[in-house]
């Protein structure tokens, strides 16, 4: 990477940033959802997880969808 390039620069930092923001999520989606819920009930945590799984899956086969539309 030379900073010539800036372009390459920005997108290096662009993923960074989300990979950043993925792990994030991983490790921390279970503690702070047992931070807000009611300490009585125990939180149907593979059902969460499922949900957030077909929700990529879905959104990932709208978007391959809408893209092989060509544009007007």
């Amino acid at each position: 990477i030379t900073p010539a390039d800036l372009s390459l620069l920005v997108i290096v930092f662009t993923q960074t940033c989300f990979e950043g923001s993925m792990y994030l999520f991983v490790f921390l989606w279970v503690p702070s959802l047992q931070e807000v819920s009611p300490t009585s009930c125990p939180l149907p945590l593979g059902y969460i997880f499922t949900s957030l799984m077909v929700t990529m899956m879905l959104s990932s086969l709208i978007y391959t969808a809408i893209m092989s539309y060509p544009p007007p």
